[in-house]
């Protein structure tokens, strides 16, 4: 007997129950596409936000090359228009969250805003672009590029960084969490992620996520409620005066309310970028910079505890050989900060790029599960910080910037780029952390100072670096 016609007890063959229950798989599927729209319009969304800024990071990139000017330090540009003033303001009427002190804001105009002639939001005129031509015929806003809901795009010099709010879960978590930024749900890129001000890289959704109901993060709370001096922190304002009491940011006057230890970490008191949140058991205080409440010579690490504030590069430390702890690290000319060779047990090791045959959707290999250079520096404590990274190169452009200073090195002529800080240091090629292709990723030789690609499968060494 032929087991595919062997009728079932209901008269259907074995085929046709197949079929029938194929069906019955796709209209499932459809059926949960069809009953969550709203979470498939927030993906569509987030993938163009994703694509938007790496487009932006990419220009920036050849503007940099190129020697344009990128606009401003201390300034938060923001792509909402805004009409109130000339061709750029200060977007004063757009109800903005508060900045540090010595930072502003910038946005465009409406009629001007999308221009990428230098007078848009982004202050940049990428069409003077000499290495590659003009990438952008306008400058990419967020789909929704409202402040009321939080749903914009910023730019930061200094380097520089890029943000956007993700809206659904999915793209927070697979994304904007491992993209080694700051915030967890906002999607961060740039040569430099450590930049903009906490109250814009905090930020959350006010149309149905953290925040919903309340003020943005980093806004003061309302004139006049019992915790006017506060800023709030996922829906909760923090008195700075005081910093023991947490406060819900929801309209009208602010509410005390009881934060054990568990539901202050739930709330975001963490480290951030330009402020410090340290919890304790029963309180949360926010504390702004130089003002965390721990002892001189501490800082307020990532779980809120007052903890030894680690190696430092300070004003007057270019081009300087330290040690820490009885571990060397060097300062830069720009005073970023740099960790010895990767070595394991005392001798300098090698790690694949990883990735062979795979293009990087960020054009960078940070933050990705298999990428065993990076993931050296991702994992990386030395010298008291964890927030190591590969140092970065200009992708396509062979001798672009991707330089020796960015390896931890100012100068290097006949004689091999192995400095006598770095104990491990290898006459070889350093990984970066920029693919050239889907097969290759850029490197600087340290025999000779050149900058080339070389297959992600090789073997290559690796120097990690904060502040990039």
């Amino acid at each position: 007997m032929n087991p595919i016609s062997t009728k079932g007890k209901q008269g259907f063959t074995l085929v046709e129950m197949l079929v029938v229950l194929g069906i019955i798989g796709i209209l499932a599927t459809l059926v949960i596409t069809v009953l969550n729209p709203i979470e498939f319009m927030k993906k569509a969304r987030d993938s163009r936000r994703m694509i938007d800024l790496q487009s932006l990071n990419k220009a920036l990139t050849f503007a940099e090359f190129d020697n344009i000017s990128t606009g401003n330090a201390s300034t938060t540009y923001v792509s909402v228009p805004d009409d109130s003033g000339g061709v750029t303001t200060t977007c004063s009427t757009l109800g903005l969250p508060g900045l540090p002190a010595g930072w502003t804001y910038q946005c465009s105009n409406s009629t001007n805003f999308r221009k990428p002639d230098a007078t848009g939001w982004v202050p940049v005129n990428f069409s003077s672009l000499i290495t590659v031509p003009n990438p952008l015929n306008i400058l990419p806003v967020d789909p929704i590029n409202t402040t009321s809901t939080n749903l914009y795009y910023t730019y930061v010099k200094g380097s520089w960084e890029l943000t956007a709010l993700f809206e659904s879960t999915s793209y927070q978590q697979k994304y904007a969490s491992l993209d080694n930024g700051t915030s967890t749900v906002v999607y961060e890129i740039g040569n430099n992620l450590k930049i903009t001000p906490d109250a814009i890289a905090s930020r959350t959704n006010t149309t149905g996520g953290g925040g919903e109901g309340g003020k943005a993060n980093g806004q003061a709370c309302s004139a006049g409620s019992e915790c006017s001096s506060g800023y709030c922190v996922n829906n909760y304002c923090c008195n700075v005066a005081s910093c023991q009491t947490c406060y819900s940011c929801n309209t009208g006057a602010c509410t005390a309310q009881t934060v054990d230890g568990a539901a202050a970490t739930a709330l975001g008191c963490t480290q951030g970028a330009e402020a410090c949140r340290k919890c304790t058991a029963g309180t949360c205080g926010y504390y702004t910079s130089g003002q965390h409440g721990c002892s001189a010579g501490q800082t307020c690490n990532a779980s809120g505890q007052c903890a030894a504030a680690g190696a430092a590069c300070n004003e007057g430390d270019q081009n300087t050989n330290k040690t820490y702890d009885g571990n060397n690290y060097f300062c830069d000319s720009q005073l970023r900060m740099w960790s010895t060779t990767a070595n394991i047990g005392g001798a300098a090791t090698t790690y694949t790029w990883g990735g062979y045959g795979v293009d990087e959707p960020t054009d960078s290999c940070i933050g990705i599960a298999d990428r065993p250079a990076c993931n050296y520096c991702d994992n990386l404590t030395y010298v008291g910080h964890s927030d190591w990274v590969l140092p970065s190169c200009v992708s396509g452009a062979q001798n672009s910037n991707c330089i020796l200073y960015q390896f931890g090195i100012d100068a290097c002529g006949s004689y091999s780029c192995t400095p006598a800080w770095d104990t491990n240091a290898q006459a070889d090629y350093y990984w970066s952390s920029t693919e050239y292709s889907s097969d290759g990723a850029w490197y600087v030789d340290f025999s000779d100072g050149n900058v080339d690609f070389d297959l992600k499968n090789d073997g290559g060494y690796t120097r990690c670096v904060r502040g990039q």
